[in-house]
């Protein structure tokens, strides 16, 4: 599940992943996300995992599926968007900051932090277009 959260203006919300994360601990993310629990639609997985990480409940707009593969992972999943200025609540610990960054400072940004590779794979043709 990957959800991308952009202002008016197309910032996107970024989020330092906590130093206690199995999966790119202290990392900068660009989107929400986690795991579908069983018999949960993708849309509820989407709502449930914004309201758990960021404190919001919005319109989800549906990207689609989305798949991801490497030597050590294989995974499929579902892109949303929404937008929101919050405000946000980051309650569970699993973020512990967040910064707005303009689409025109995305690359920078992601050239000088370190960014879980999935989520650039799968929401880059969406944010570098």
């Amino acid at each position: 599940m990957y959800i991308v959260v952009q202002r008016d203006d197309g910032a996107v919300l970024a989020h330092k992943r906590a130093d206690w994360k199995d999966v790119y601990p202290g990392a900068w993310d660009l989107a929400f996300g986690g795991i579908c629990d069983p018999g949960e639609s993708w849309l509820e997985a989407g709502q449930r995992e914004l309201l758990e990480e960021a404190g919001i409940t919005t319109p989800l707009v549906d990207r689609g599926a989305v798949s991801y593969e490497t030597d050590e992972v294989k995974l499929i999943g579902w892109l949303f968007s929404a937008t929101s200025s919050g405000p946000f609540a980051f309650n569970d610990g699993e973020v512990t900051a967040t910064q707005w960054v303009p689409l025109s400072e995305l690359t920078g940004f992601v050239a000088d932090n370190e960014c879980p590779e999935d989520t650039l794979a799968i929401v880059g043709a969406e944010l570098f277009a």
